[in-house]
């Protein structure tokens, strides 16, 4: 990778600043001659003249100086400026990284591979595209002093975790329940949506103007990108237009999902504004570009015109490993499509009907995945949700066959977003069990001793975004199965 600011080539990343304007160099250059230069001609009239009553004594040597460091220290500002470079050199065991100013360097520092993650952080004002690269171990975290554009960090964290498990010697030999790419959308105008609220319980209007739920909701989406990244999760994103109005695109694993045998499968809509969001060009361009293999589109979208639908996954819960799938039939999970997509993608179907107590009333729930997650060698579910006792038997045999542990879930719990996780891959075998901070502050010791005795918590703080949109974590992943071109 070779931008005006990167260079990315074997086993060495040089990371260089962008030269400030000439009026700040000539500022810059002028206020340190003058910190210096000044006291220097003071003291040397001292010297000179010592009958006109000027003293030398310690005080007015520490005076003195103050002015001089501080002009050392502007140098040192415009010399950073003007040749400065961040410098990251990889081997098989260990990354090191240093500062270079071209006169001088800093002090080298060195990690060790298998104890890095790389992720970005925002830099600069909110409207402002930009970040800084982020180093993070168990004890530590560098941020870089270097800003790049949002677009080319990016593509530099990408190329970093690509580093990272080249460097660590990984045989895949089976499907995995996980993935380590995934696939999310920047929202540009999020907000509560009416065409969806009118079956999806969890969602909460808000007094708050348009402008200060967008501002949250892209802070929280940003520090969830961040965080996946910092350990490992190869993050693909595709900011949203502004036209059309799609105020729930930063849920689109229920539009769209991408499988192993190189297939993209699109999903009839319950909401008409929600249907908006599809852009399976935009989406497929950007994955092959990236190196994924796409052979066909499944399109289940024509569905809607006979009002019938199947949101993806959030409608389907997965076993990729057993071929089986799960689903809760609502308005916006149709049983005999839900059979047709099992019969095209191999898996077998387990239908049942979810419920949650609204008002006094039982009622559907909107989607599998708020009530439900399937990971490699457990399933947190809500269990009370099931009222048919056939079924509830039929879930937890299915389950239990396929050697999964049951981590049950109370009603309360799954109202704050408690069964809406989903495991991601890290770098190299590393896996994690993602969900909302909410999520994770409903569950007791025992649930979380049950779920890290599996793999790490990752939490997130995405309130905003569940509040209004009634979706969390699991929501604004999709998970890319998609193999890549050899």
């Amino acid at each position: 990778m070779k931008t005006d600011q990167i260079r990315f080539e074997n086993d060495r990343l040089e990371l260089s600043v962008r030269r400030p304007t000439h009026f700040v160099t000539i500022f810059l250059v002028s206020a340190a001659t003058l910190c210096i230069i000044a006291p220097l001609i003071i003291f040397a009239g001292m010297m000179i003249r010592p009958e006109e009553g000027f003293r030398i004594d310690t005080l007015t040597v520490a005076l003195s100086l103050i002015p001089i460091v501080f002009g050392i220290y502007l140098l040192r500002i415009f010399v950073w400026n003007f040749f400065g470079m961040e410098v990251y050199s990889f081997d098989n065991e260990k990354l090191e990284f240093w500062s270079d100013f071209k006169f001088f360097k800093t002090e080298k520092k060195s990690f060790k591979i298998n104890e890095i993650g790389f992720g970005t952080e925002h830099s600069g004002f909110e409207n402002e595209r930009k970040s800084i690269l982020t180093i993070k171990t168990k004890k530590f975290k560098h941020n870089s002093k270097v800003e790049l554009s949002e677009k080319d960090a990016d593509r530099l964290i990408e190329l970093l975790n690509q580093k990272l498990n080249q460097n660590k010697t990984i045989k895949i030999t089976e499907m995995k329940q996980y993935t380590n790419t995934v696939f999310m959308v920047e929202p540009v105008n999020f907000g509560f949506n009416e065409e969806t609220a009118v079956n999806n319980f969890f969602q909460s209007k808000s007094n708050e103007t348009s402008k200060t739920i967008q501002e949250r909701a892209l802070s929280e989406f940003k520090g969830m990108v961040s965080k996946l990244r910092q350990h490992g999760v190869n993050v693909i994103v595709l900011q949203d237009t502004l036209n059309p109005h799609t105020p729930d695109s930063i849920f689109p694993n229920n539009w769209i999902s991408f499988h192993e045998n190189k297939t993209v499968a699109l999903y009839p809509m319950f909401a008409k504004n929600r249907r908006e969001e599809r852009r399976e060009e935009d989406v497929i361009e950007i994955l092959e570009e990236k190196g994924f293999e796409v052979e066909q589109i499944m399109d289940y979208s024509s569905a809607e015109d006979e009002e019938i639908f199947l949101e993806g996954t959030g409608s389907i819960i997965l076993d990729h490993v057993n071929r089986i799938a799960y689903a809760a039939v609502s308005p916006r999970t149709d049983e005999e499509l839900f059979i047709e997509f099992c019969e095209d993608f191999e898996y077998s179907p387990v239908v049942f009907t979810a419920y949650q107590t609204v008002e006094g009333e039982r009622k559907q729930i909107y989607h599998t995945n708020v009530m439900m997650c399937v990971a490699d060698d457990y399933a947190v579910i809500c269990l009370s949700a099931l009222d048919n006792k056939d079924e509830l038997k039929a879930v937890t045999d299915a389950l239990k066959k396929s050697g999964k542990e049951i981590i049950d879930i109370t009603e309360d719990q799954m109202n704050k977003f408690a069964g809406n996780m989903l495991q991601v891959g890290g770098l190299g075998n590393a896996k994690y069990l993602v969900m909302s901070q909410t999520s994770y502050d409903s569950l007791t010791k025992e649930q979380i001793a049950a779920i890290e005795k599996y793999n790490p918590i990752l939490s997130v703080e995405i309130s905003t975004i569940e509040t209004l949109g009634g979706g969390s974590a699991r929501c604004m992943i999709a998970e890319v199965f998609l193999p890549k071109k050899k």
